[in-house]
């Protein structure tokens, strides 16, 4: 069994990069690894209970996030990325990770995908 893991970085906002990992990682839950989807940087927003890319554009997360979240896929968001934007609280399911078990994760991975 391998450990996969997908990053987002980037902003959800005025481009389709984290709707295309998104639907990539979907499809992933039925692979056989161990897989994890973290979210630093700017793709936090992604997360936050106060944006809302939907508005911006056509792609809505949540579709994605709550599939996700009820096939019980490790989704991960960095504590100090959340910090340095401002946002406490978030509208989906997500465990909040230091950026140590963040780096620990990926040096532990045998594949990282990152968008």
């Amino acid at each position: 069994m391998k450990r996969f893991t997908v990053v987002l970085r980037h902003s959800p906002f005025q481009t389709m990069r984290n709707f295309e990992a998104l639907r990539m990682t979907v499809g992933l839950v039925m692979s056989d690894n161990e897989k994890t989807l973290v979210l630093v940087e700017d793709a936090v927003y992604l997360l936050s209970a106060k944006a809302h890319p939907e508005a911006v554009h056509r792609f809505d997360p949540a579709k994605h996030l709550e599939f996700l979240s009820d096939m019980e896929f490790p989704t991960w968001v960095e504590k100090e990325s959340m910090a340095e934007r401002g946002i406490r609280d978030l509208r989906f399911q997500a465990e909040v990770k230091s950026r140590a078990e963040i780096a620990a994760l990926l040096a532990e991975s045998d594949a990282v995908v990152t968008y």
